[in-house]
């Protein structure tokens, strides 16, 4: 084997090396769910009217955790979010699809027992216009 044949060789070895390290410490292709049992949730909606109408800040779900033997509070913005009325015990679950290396899309489903979405329809055009003039 004259000397190109050899750093072919070598070159391609390398690249298989780190192909097969990467598979295998990265684990390409699995989905990593976290799921995280929470006690109170709200989706800040009457804050976000009152306070943040006409601004570009983003309506976030806010919620407790367990934390060991306490609890902390945590939000996410409710567009990453997608909320299932299914379960007896609230929790929220990160799904995290990875695509490359340590990079994945991740979004957030927040389960809660049936019944914890409040139906309702207000059309408050008045109120609205009260509070500009």
């Amino acid at each position: 084997m004259d000397e190109e044949e050899r750093v072919l060789v070598f070159i391609l070895g390398f690249v298989i090396f780190i192909f097969v390290f990467f598979v295998l410490h990265y684990n390409l292709g699995e989905d990593t769910n976290k799921k995280a049992e929470i006690v109170a949730v709200a989706d800040g909606t009457k804050l976000y009217s009152a306070f943040l109408s006409g601004s570009n800040e983003k309506l976030e779900f806010f919620y407790y955790k367990k934390a060991g033997d306490g609890y902390k509070l945590d939000s996410k913005k409710a567009d990453m979010v997608t909320v299932f009325e299914d379960s007896e015990t609230p929790y929220i679950q990160m799904n995290c699809k990875f695509f490359i290396f340590e990079m994945c899309t991740i979004d957030y489903e927040l389960h809660v027992p049936k019944g914890s979405i409040v139906r309702g329809t207000s059309l408050d055009l008045m109120g609205r216009m009260e509070e500009k003039g």
